[in-house]
């Protein structure tokens, strides 16, 4: 027998806000990481850039639960990612720690050449 519970767009966005922090800490400590491996000087245009970054990531992390609401509202799907909707938060976050890593080290080199 087949479980036809529709989901709810609430029920999306608080399956996905529910793990917002765990994407936050594990991409916020991945770029900590590299800068304080990269001995940054944590200036007042550093922390602006971090926080910056920031709130990027965490739009970025919006779509997800935003594209499984259009797949639910236009499209009539009944269980618009089902069960690979975890792994699309693990997959999203994965390349987010990489962007991540890859950012930090690029501004870090740059700041670093820029300044002699």
């Amino acid at each position: 027998m087949e479980d036809t519970h529709r989901v709810t767009v609430i029920e999306l966005v608080r399956w996905w806000e529910k793990r917002r922090w765990v994407y936050n800490i594990v991409v916020g400590l991945s770029g900590l990481a590299v800068l304080l491996l990269m001995q940054v000087d944590f200036s007042v245009h550093v922390l602006l850039a971090i926080a910056y970054y920031g709130v990027l990531a965490n739009l970025c992390y919006t779509f997800g639960w935003a594209i499984e609401v259009l797949l639910l509202v236009y499209f009539n799907r009944v269980e618009p990612m089902g069960k690979y909707r975890l792994l699309l938060f693990l997959v999203g976050t994965v390349f987010s720690v990489l962007l991540t890593i890859c950012s930090a080290l690029y501004w870090t080199l740059k700041m670093d050449l820029a300044l002699g």
